[in-house]
């Protein structure tokens, strides 16, 4: 299990070798047990952190870790 959601996102991404959505970033994490959830909305807060790491978006940190390739999709920076 990921200690935070973001390399959570990172762990599905470098699996996957291609951009995916957040849907579809959220299945897999469940499928994976790869982080546990105490919210009602996962979906927002894998969003969430997600473009907090984006190139192009308010970031934290000085590096980013995603980037936005278009249709929605994300990948690894």
């Amino acid at each position: 299990m990921s200690n935070t959601i973001h390399d959570a996102v990172m762990k599905v991404l470098k699996t996957e070798g291609c951009a995916l959505t957040v849907d579809e970033i959220l299945v897999r994490i469940n499928q994976q047990e790869l982080y546990k959830f105490n919210t009602k909305s996962p979906r927002g807060v894998v969003s969430q952190a997600i473009r907090r790491r984006c190139a192009g978006e308010r970031m934290v940190g000085n590096q980013p870790l995603f980037q936005n390739v278009g249709g929605r999709k994300f990948n690894i920076a």
